[in-house]
This record gives structure tokens, C-alpha cells and sequence, in this order.
């Protein structure tokens, strides 16, 4: 299975989202290599252009991404961005190829706090 990510938020973060994701990918090679592969691509963009890129990403690739997974900060794009970025989600995915947006309130550091603590 591939699945591609496309952190945004790099425009104050430059590294938090990619490194994160880096972390994530380093662990599941070490466990599923064989089963599941990732590739991973922080643009630092607004919602809308990040899944354009993802689109084009996906379709210069030789592999074929089952499943391609947005992350935004919600609170850093206006609402009728990231609420038009959630439709092209929905309404762009193939049999073939999905996009899942993921975002986290407030900023992707009270997402990592969460995530450790809990």
C-alpha cells in the first residue's frame, strides 16, 4: 500500500511537520516495509495549492498511492479554503487513488502534546 503525505504549516514551522512524519515513516519501515510504503513532502502551503500539488504528485509518480493524506493547521487558511480543500477531497479521490484531509486545531505542536500525553 502507498500512501503519500503532504504536510503543510512550513511557512513558520520549516521543520515540525516534515520531521514528525519522517518519525512516523522511520518506524513503520522498521515494521511493515514490506506492506506499506511512504513518502512524504512538506510544500508550506495554503490548503487549496497543497492538494493541487498532491494531485500532481500523485499523478507524475511511477507508484500508485491508495491513499494520499493532507495535514493543514485549520486556524492558519480562511474557512472557504479549507472548506473547499475538504470538497476536492471528497469529490477528486478514484477507486484507485484517495486524499484525506487531516488538520489540527490550533497548531500541529498542541497535536503532538496530545499525542505524547495521552
Amino acid at each position: 500500500m502507498d500512501i503519500g503525505f503532504e504536510p503543510t504549516g512550513a511557512e513558520r514551522r520549516p521543520k515540525t511537520e516534515p520531521k514528525y512524519f519522517e518519525r512516523i515513516k522511520e518506524t513503520i519501515d522498521a515494521k511493515d516495509r514490506e506492506r506499506i510504503h511512504l513518502d512524504i513532502s512538506g510544500k508550506g502551503d495554503n490548503t487549496v495549492n497543497l492538494f493541487n500539488r498532491a494531485v500532481k504528485d500523485v499523478a507524475r509518480s511511477n507508484n500508485v498511492y491508495k491513499h494520499v493524506w493532507l495535514v493543514f493547521d485549520k486556524d492558519d487558511f480562511p474557512a472557504e479554503n479549507f472548506d473547499h480543500t475538504v470538497e476536492l477531497c471528497e469529490a477528486e479521490g478514484t477507486e484507485e487513488t484517495r486524499y484525506h484531509p487531516i488538520w489540527s486545531n490550533q497548531c500541529i505542536e498542541l497535536w503532538f502534546l496530545l499525542h505524547f500525553m495521552f
